[in-house]
């Protein structure tokens, strides 16, 4: 782990003035979490003095050997640049993750600026400059520290108690006693793998009285130990549990005569009357099904979902049962292999709807039902179109409820979390672009494939936002398609 050391800043423009300080956070080589950032809190105001409000910003940063690490441009909107209204006076925050800034960083300390451009009355080109200066320092681990050596030089035979700087314990003679070690002295941590074997223990050494409650549990207990109990040889065992569970027949009382064909023709063997009782799973039987059914109505109904364009069938569509007024969810299902579920209803007619991504479904059927109903679902393969550009990706999806029903209105946002990059000659800035489902669930963004931006590892930083809430954040690579299917599945 390593730390960042806190620096405060303050530098002055021609005409406006920004003060601003670095916040104390950590950095991990690996497995990173939410401290591992550099924040920056600043403030900006006019050539009078007064706190003012910024337009835009722009962050440069230089690495310990001078060389520039990152730098990117923001509007007030972007999610690393945060405002706060206190008594009137706008304070604002930069944050941005090390990992982003420079990989796993380098020792060493860290140069940057900060510039807040106010352009006064918006209109003109007057605009006025504040400055803020930053800079910080990776310090190494205490792991990456070089170790205390031998200060002293001097052989651990010839020290004296007098002398009080400790013993080189592979010189110590004699023995060590109880009255030597500390209750709680050796741990299991001080104790290596194989350090007590057991030609080292004598017989009777540890008893019953020496094992504290809990000291002995299943994680404690090696596999091969359990397989070498379960393989014991019991032929000469005649009393006790262990002769009781040679004897099958002692606990399975009347049942010892059954086996998988007595219990398997009982079942199918049943006579066709005992599945009268509507409701039942045996009543559902009865039906001509194809797949399990969902629901324990009264009233049979089989969903089939089939692409109208391939002539096929759909598997592993979600589908959903509503009432007519649509305002209660009857049932919900998932297509089987064969592309069709049956439900079970308590009902004189639904609406049935069906969902998957990357096809589009007609508008919900409403079925009238009898004893047994079977209704199909028209579908076809969903066509997301080409991107405003050819050199683009159309990268698109479907959002739906837990109750199938497709969500509309959710915000989707793409955007480059490590700055500014290159494509070609071109830079391209790292302002997200943003989206929003519609009535269907459908969403698409065009943006550049991964491999065209340099460096072409460069991810995207996808989300989806419901209130204002996200409600879910991925980074991938966007590739080099006309059109991609957003998948998460990475």
């Amino acid at each position: 782990m390593k730390r960042l050391v806190l620096i405060v800043a303050l530098l002055v423009a021609h005409g406006q003035l920004a003060f601003g300080n670095v916040a104390i956070v950590t950095n991990a080589t690996g497995g990173g979490t939410a401290e591992d950032s550099v924040t920056v809190a600043f403030v900006v105001t006019d050539s009078i003095g007064n706190i003012a409000e910024a337009d835009s910003f722009y962050i440069a940063l230089f690495g310990p050997t001078g060389d520039s690490v990152f730098g990117a441009a923001y509007d007030p909107a972007a999610s690393e640049i945060s405002s706060m209204l206190v008594g009137g006076r706008l304070f604002y925050r930069w944050t941005q993750a090390v990992a982003d800034i420079d990989g796993t960083g380098r020792r060493g300390s860290y140069a940057g600026v900060i510039v807040a451009v106010d352009t006064l009355d918006g209109s003109g080109g007057e605009y006025l400059d504040a400055v803020v200066g930053l800079s910080f320092v990776l310090a190494p681990s205490l792991a990456e520290r070089s170790l205390i050596g031998d200060t002293i030089n001097r052989e651990a035979s010839t020290l004296t108690s007098s002398d009080r700087v400790g013993l080189d314990l592979d010189n110590v003679t004699g023995t060590l006693d109880n009255t030597e070690i500390g209750a709680g002295a050796i741990a299991n941590t001080q104790l290596a793998d194989g350090a007590i074997s057991a030609s080292k223990l004598q017989d009777y050494t540890i008893n019953a009285y020496k094992i504290a409650g809990n000291a002995i549990t299943a994680m404690k207990i090696a596999e091969d130990a359990v397989a070498e109990i379960w393989s014991f040889d019991t032929s000469n065992v005649s009393n006790g549990m262990g002769a009781m569970l040679k004897d099958t027949s002692a606990y399975q009382g009347s049942a010892a005569a059954l086996d998988s064909a007595g219990i398997a023709g009982w079942v199918w063997n049943t006579p066709h009357n005992n599945h009268a009782l509507a409701g039942t799973f045996g009543r559902n039987l009865d039906a001509p099904i194809t797949s399990l059914s969902t629901g324990g109505g009264a009233q049979s109904l089989r969903v089939v979902c089939y692409d109208s364009t391939l002539n096929v069938v759909i598997p592993y569509a979600g589908v959903t049962i509503h009432n007519v007024s649509q305002t209660a969810l009857l049932g919900v299902g998932r297509t089987s292999a064969e592309g069709d579920v049956v439900f079970g209803l308590d009902a004189e007619s639904c609406v049935v709807s069906a969902f998957v991504s990357g096809y589009s479904f007609n508008s919900g059927d409403t079925v009238a039902l009898s004893d047994t109903e079977i209704d199909t679902v028209f579908g076809y393969w969903f066509d997301p179109g080409s991107p405003a550009l050819p050199n683009l990706c159309r990268v698109y999806g479907h959002i739906y409820g837990v109750d199938g029903a497709p969500l509309s209105g959710l915000t989707v946002t793409a955007s480059l979390p490590k700055g500014t990059v290159q494509s070609g000659a071109m830079v391209v800035s790292p302002t997200m672009v943003t989206t929003v489902s519609d009535s269907t669930g459908y969403f698409y963004l065009d943006v550049i494939p991964s491999v065209s931006l340099v460096p072409s590892d460069s991810k995207y930083e996808l989300t989806i936002t419901q209130s204002g809430s996200t409600i879910f954040r991925r980074r991938t690579l966007v590739p080099n398609l006309t059109s991609w299917r957003l998948d998460w599945s990475e």
